[in-house]
């Protein structure tokens, strides 16, 4: 009687991992991919690993893009929309919370 259980372990395991699997390939393949020098880059048919490792990638893009002038700029309208956002949702949250409305969860359902 344990084993179709063990069995079920198994299998969803197994799917978790496949899944989770899924999802990682992408990155690591981009992590990967970052680090060719671009001759591997526009090489075909093309590799999944650099046969040289170009670890100044990193370093260079800095200096390639304006980086930290993007950064800035989206740290600007992520903390303008928080503030909106809060200004928005703070006073409905206080009415939501000392008011009484039709429609308002209850903390039991037999009290309607």
């Amino acid at each position: 009687m344990k084993r179709p259980v063990r069995l079920r372990v198994v299998l969803l395991t197994a799917v978790g991992w496949l899944v989770a699997l899924a999802f990682i390939l992408p990155y690591l393949q981009m992590f990967l991919t970052s680090l060719k020098p671009e001759r591997e880059l526009t090489k075909s048919p093309g590799g999944y690993l650099p046969t040289h490792w170009k670890w100044s990638n990193f370093a260079d893009v800095w200096d390639a893009a304006p980086i930290w002038t993007n950064i800035r700029v989206s740290l600007t309208v992520a903390a303008a929309a928080t503030l909106v956002t809060l200004a928005c949702a703070l006073p409905a949250a206080y009415y939501t919370a000392r008011n009484r409305f039709r429609g308002a969860a209850r903390s039991c359902c037999w009290c309607w």
